[in-house]
């Protein structure tokens, strides 16, 4: 964690998380991932900014 709070790599781990281990019937669970995922990677690959990496920690 940055000194800062968390970085936005954390703070996507974490939302992802709260899908992974939601109190949720699997196949509902599952699905909601997958469409996190998807939305997820959809927002992210049409940034302006570079998609993060697990480099992008700042110190």
């Amino acid at each position: 964690m940055c000194e800062q709070g968390l970085s936005q790599w954390e703070a996507l781990a974490l939302i992802r998380q709260s899908f992974v281990h939601a109190f949720l019937p699997s196949a509902e669970r599952e699905a909601l991932l997958k469409s996190a995922d998807q939305a997820t990677f959809r927002l992210l690959s049409h940034a302006s900014t570079p998609p993060l990496s697990v480099h992008d920690h700042q110190p």
